[in-house]
């Protein structure tokens, strides 16, 4: 009779890369330079320009009566240097100056902390609402508006204008990336060496945590660990804990944040180990430690137990990861030229 096969689940180290994200696709995705984060805050500034710029023209047609209405209020919102202008008795609508300077100001506002930040917006602000021709607003001023009204003269002037907010938009959004970062940025570099030193303690931690398994809770010849095993069990985890935040504290150090940014995300990253210092209580120490302990040492009872407690500790390092990032990002972001 063939045997049966039986799925067992590996514990430890194969289980971890499996249940969190590799260390180079955690730090891809949140490890962007000072000048692409102000880049993809730009390309959303222009995003939310083109859907205004929409709903203005939607109004304009909507409440055109004829073509030569349409002309007439088109043109009013094109040259009009109010910020809105009144079309009939009871709208308003933004006009494209208006929406131009938003535009502008959102802009600055994002670039501001990059070295090159002062002539970079003056360089902006002539393709936005500049004089040339081939400025923002001389295009968008320069489509004709369509001999129709309804919905095919709405497609006209939003198709025209898509190409011309793209091709500047596209060329504001590569002056942004290509700009230098401001004196003191943490590098990509730097970043991902902090992250590997955290990765490397907590491969020494679960070497520890599992070695304490069998040493402390279920050594040879035990059957059900006693209550004195489950206690020693959950010091030993503790002490390991505290070796595995001093590890975490050392490779943030190297990170090259100033001491008051420093000391908050040490804070931040204890209590995500330590149950004496977590106020949420969701610390590692805290997840840990409310494991119900194997009830016995069969393979079923102790794999269960193992499992759970690998899942814990790689969501664990995930958040760390995620802390550290964070942290990082926002004291690059509040650097300004």
């Amino acid at each position: 009779m063939a045997k049966s096969r039986r799925f067992r689940p590996a514990v430890g180290e194969v289980l971890e890369d499996r249940a969190v994200p590799s260390l180079f696709g955690f730090f891809g995705g949140l490890s962007s330079s000072v000048s692409a984060q102000d880049a993809q805050l730009v390309r959303q500034d222009f995003r939310t320009f083109e859907q205004s710029y929409g709903q203005a023209v939607s109004t304009l047609v909507q409440t055109s009566t004829s073509a030569t209405t349409l002309a007439t209020n088109f043109s009013s919102f094109n040259t009009s240097t109010s910020s809105t202008i009144s079309i009939g008795t009871n709208t308003t609508v933004n006009t494209l100056s208006g929406l131009l300077k938003t535009l502008n100001t959102s802009i600055d506002a994002h670039i501001n902390n990059l070295s090159t930040a002062s002539s970079l917006s003056t360089t902006i602000q002539g393709e936005l609402i500049g004089s040339g021709s081939n400025s923002l607003q001389s295009l968008l001023t320069g489509i004709t508006p369509p001999t129709s009204t309804g919905s095919r003269a709405f497609r006209s002037i939003a198709s025209a204008a898509d190409g011309d907010i793209r091709v500047i938009q596209g060329q504001v959004v590569q002056q942004v990336r290509s700009a230098p970062t401001p004196t003191g940025t943490i590098s990509r570099q730097t970043l991902q060496q902090a992250l590997s030193s955290v990765n490397v303690a907590y491969q020494g931690f679960n070497q520890t945590y599992f070695g304490l398994i069998n040493t402390d809770l279920l050594p040879s010849g035990t059957t059900t660990p006693s209550a004195t095993q489950v206690a020693k069990f959950d010091s030993d985890v503790g002490n390991a804990l505290t070796t595995l935040n001093n590890s975490v504290d050392t490779a943030v150090s190297g990170l090259g944040l100033p001491g008051a940014s420093l000391t908050k995300l040490e804070t931040i990253l204890s209590n995500d180990l330590l149950t004496g210092s977590s106020t949420s209580g969701n610390s590692l120490q805290s997840r840990l430690a409310g494991l119900p302990a194997p009830n016995s040492s069969q393979f079923l009872s102790t794999s269960f137990f193992k499992v759970r407690s690998q899942l814990d500790i790689a969501a664990s390092k995930a958040q760390v990861y995620q802390d550290i990032a964070s942290a990082v990002a926002q004291y690059n972001s509040s650097l300004s030229g």
